[in-house]
């Protein structure tokens, strides 16, 4: 699963440039979590547009055995932002957003599987996703990019209700969540300028 990660954007990427991507392990920790073994690992992936260093990405992932069903988060309801927007999960852009991605995890598509071998109330919603909808609802409400985007996921979120980006200004930081309606934080975000 996606825990987490952050962008650091150094430079732009422009269209027609020659990319490359180098990829390092940079971690690897064992631990035992309330539903048994964790491992975390992360993965630190630089980008270079034209030999000159443009992004830095540092990907958070957990890997555990299946769980034999889904058991809700029992964290307190989520408060709105003084911004926020409603977003419809719909399987359409889940669907789109797998393909996009090279993510193949049926949780993401398969309704009957996400619901019937996985345990889940439906469709899990990317982190990844919810991370890229909220780094661009930050531009959006800032007029301009960030220089730096972490999140960290905190609980999933599903298709079967809409769900909302929330963002509160403070300074040259803007926090940012998702939740869905009665739901705690699912992902939450600091972007800064």
């Amino acid at each position: 699963m996606w825990a987490g990660g952050e962008l650091s954007f150094v430079a732009p990427l422009r269209v027609g440039s020659m990319v490359e991507r180098r990829s390092t392990v940079v971690d690897v920790v064992a631990k035992e979590g309330r539903s048994g073994p964790l491992c975390f690992v992360t993965v630190e992936h630089v980008y270079r547009c034209d030999g000159v260093e443009a992004l830095t990405e540092r990907q958070d992932i957990v890997y555990r055995e299946a769980a034999s069903t889904h058991k809700p988060s029992q964290e307190q309801k989520a408060l709105e932002g003084r911004e926020n927007r409603s977003i419809t999960p719909s399987r359409a852009l889940l669907f789109r957003y797998s393909a996009v991605t090279f993510n193949a995890h049926r949780i993401h598509y398969d309704i009957a599987y996400a619901r019937e071998d996985e345990g889940y109330p439906g469709l899990v919603v990317h982190g990844p996703l919810q991370a890229t909808l909220l780094c661009q609802y930050a531009r959006t409400l800032s007029g301009k990019p960030p220089r730096r985007f972490a999140f960290r996921s905190h609980s999933p979120i599903f298709d079967t209700s809409d769900f909302t980006l929330n963002a509160t200004q403070e300074g040259e930081e803007m926090q940012l969540w998702t939740a869905q309606a009665n739901g705690p934080r699912a992902m939450v975000a600091t972007a800064t300028w």
